[in-house]
């Protein structure tokens, strides 16, 4: 079933780490990122580093 908490302590974690993103969809459930069309490779892979570290932090919490 689709747990929006854990999607806003995932969304807390990468605020931490950096990053940010929202939620959205019917159950607030989704991961929303939003990157300009100028993002360079390097900035995306950085995000995605402080994605997965927010996504382990979260999961190893629960």
């Amino acid at each position: 079933s689709p747990d929006a908490d854990l999607n806003q302590k995932v969304i807390d974690q990468a605020r931490i780490g950096g990053l940010l993103v929202i939620k959205c969809g019917v159950y607030r459930n989704v991961l929303r990122f939003l990157a300009p069309l100028v993002t360079t490779e390097q900035q995306i892979d950085e995000a995605l580093t402080i994605l997965d570290a927010a996504l382990a932090r979260v999961l190893k919490s629960s």
